[in-house]
């Protein structure tokens, strides 16, 4: 998805938009900035165990980074299926886009005993983290499961969002970080 930039008061937006208002500075669209977002992704094989993380400095200097980490169970846990063909575990999902960082973790399982689909188990609201910088605040911050289970064609996906305040209430944008189970590898997303 596209993000925006300020003209002279911050090097972009964070996440990518949906809305925007304008009060003061004309608003325009970094190409940059937009291609890093359409492709910057971060594909984890998670049936090997794998941590990984990977981030990209714009010319302005501006880091982007995702990550995503297998985390351990909590001790209760005892819900995930240990024969299970499909992703399983706890995952910590992040990502940075120069003025917003955000985590989450989520729970993938088989969609059923055997099977070879994950699904979305579950999200941990407790879990999510948003720190905002530059003159940046937010709210209505949640984790919300947009497919639940993994088809075939389809993948099964989450996304962590807020509605984004910057530049002193110049700009409003909706986005955050977006996980994807498909195939076996699980791919964290901005946008």
């Amino acid at each position: 998805m596209a993000g925006l930039v300020l003209v002279a008061l911050m090097p972009q937006a964070a996440f990518a938009a949906q809305g925007a208002d304008i009060d003061e500075e004309p608003i325009t669209e970094s190409s940059e900035y937009r291609d890093a977002l359409e492709n910057f992704t971060l594909d984890v094989d998670v049936n090997s165990g794998e941590s990984k993380s990977a981030s990209t400095t714009l010319s302005d200097g501006t880091v982007l980074s995702l990550a995503v980490e297998p985390v351990a169970a909590p001790s209760n846990d005892s819900r995930v299926a240990a024969a299970a063909q499909a992703l399983s575990g706890w995952y910590k999902v992040s990502g940075n886009n120069g003025l917003a960082y955000m985590e989450y973790y989520i729970r993938l399982a088989p969609v059923s005993a055997g099977s070879l689909y994950t699904k979305i188990a579950e999200v941990d609201q407790n879990s999510l983290i948003i720190n905002a910088w530059a003159g940046t605040s937010f709210s209505g911050e949640t984790i919300v499961i947009r497919r639940a289970n993994e088809t075939a064609t389809q993948s099964a996906w989450v996304q962590g969002r807020a509605v984004f305040t910057y530049a002193g209430g110049a700009l409003t944008l909706t986005g955050g970080v977006e996980a994807r189970a498909w195939d076996g590898v699980l791919r964290a997303i901005l946008w």
